[in-house]
């Protein structure tokens, strides 16, 4: 009986060697399973981090071109709800606004005939606005001071377009001209102006309440005198404070250093 028992004994000391050889064995796998999954793991989560870094700078980038651009200079010659034209207009300032006027005959934005604004009674149903706008030191940003061939002539027919309605008249492209809802800008890759709202569309209502597609206008129309002043005001509609722009940041951005680049070679009319 006493040789049974040992012999069992026995038996069951070699099976707990075995077990705890086994045991260790897993461990040993499993150890080496979780090492491998973390070294994984921690490689895969260097790559994520190392681009979201990289997001991240090239956002910080984009942003602080933005806020580079909010600083110049040159974007405070526009501001929201000022007047594009100025009241009390000498005679030949008036007969300039009249040709240009009668030049075009309609809206340049929408294409009326500005009839509906002229039955309300409040202006000639078409109106003229400056481009840019008389204010200190103007010629040494635009002028040859800074690099243009030409200083800008205010009173003339390039610094002029032609809009229906007037300012402080909602619905009408002169009004939403003067608070930045509206900019027209020199696209030199295809040689054509190009209207855009401030929040990327290229629609606008029309007083009627109908929706007129905005378009383009032909170089021919506008000539390039004064390109690059559309092209800095299109800069500045696009940075205006409190605007919910459909453009993504990098879009925006890159919109900008177009207008720029656009802006760059002055063409007389």
């Amino acid at each position: 009986m006493d040789d049974l028992f040992a012999y069992v004994q026995q038996k069951l000391a070699e099976q707990k060697v075995e077990f705890d050889n086994k045991l260790e064995e897993q461990k040993s796998g499993f150890a080496a399973e979780l090492d491998n999954k973390l070294a994984e793991q921690k490689v895969e989560f260097a790559a994520e981090l190392a681009e979201q870094k990289s997001a991240f700078e090239a956002t910080l980038a984009e942003v602080k071109g933005i806020i580079d651009n909010l600083v110049d200079p040159r974007l405070k010659c526009w501001n929201q709800g000022s007047a594009t034209s100025r009241g009390n207009a000498s005679i030949s300032t008036r007969e300039i606004r009249r040709a240009v006027v009668n030049r075009m005959g309609v809206c340049m934005c929408c294409g009326t005939d500005g009839s509906v604004y002229k039955q309300l009674g409040k202006c000639h149903g078409l109106t003229t606005a400056h481009i840019i706008a008389d204010m200190k030191d103007l010629n040494v940003l635009f002028g040859q001071d800074n690099g243009y061939k030409e200083n800008i002539i205010l009173e003339c027919e390039s610094n002029y377009l032609v809009l229906c309605g007037t300012q402080g008249q909602r619905g009408s492209c002169h009004d939403a001209y003067d608070n930045l809802e509206l900019s027209l800008y020199f696209n030199k890759e295809v040689d054509r102006y190009v209207w855009m709202m401030n929040d990327g569309g290229d629609t606008w209502l029309k007083a009627d309440g109908s929706i007129e597609r905005l378009g383009t206008l032909d170089s021919s129309v506008i000539g390039y005198k004064y390109a690059r002043l559309l092209n800095w005001r299109t800069i500045r509609t696009l940075l205006q404070p409190g605007t919910q722009c459909v453009l993504s940041t990098a879009e925006r951005t890159q919109l900008i250093n177009n207008l720029k680049i656009w802006e760059e070679d002055e063409c007389d009319d």
